[in-house]
């Protein structure tokens, strides 16, 4: 069964899919899922469903100069550790380690939060 394209949450134009698929996949929109919020007095679903609106690109743009939205660079993963049967390459290992250590000169701890230096700048 196909899902059918929402129309865009705020302004309510038509949007279309980007891709022929049996998912909610639109073109010139971003879709939104949320499970709820412990504080919402809406909707807080407990069994696995969720909520899925899209949002068209013009009504974000709209939204992020009015600054309604926050974007969030949150501090780089740690390596994760590599399981099941893969062969260890020692060389990519050491590759990727320094590239997260590299990443991570970028952010400092300050005041209980994460800042990006190169935001700052």
């Amino acid at each position: 069964m196909r899902l059918m394209i929402l129309n865009c949450f705020k302004c309510e134009r038509e949007i279309t899919e980007s891709v022929d698929a049996e998912i909610n996949q639109p073109y010139g929109a971003t879709t939104f899922m949320t499970y709820g919020h412990y504080g919402s007095t809406f909707y807080d679903e407990m069994s696995g469903r969720f909520l899925e609106i899209n949002i068209c690109d013009d009504c974000l743009n709209k939204a992020l100069d009015k600054d309604l939205i926050l974007e969030i660079h949150p501090a780089p993963r740690p390596p994760q550790p590599i399981a099941g049967r893969v062969l260890y390459n020692r060389e990519l290992l050491d590759a990727q380690a320094e590239a997260h250590r590299k990443a991570w000169e970028n952010y400092k701890y300050e005041d209980g939060q994460w800042e990006d230096d190169l935001l700052s700048e």
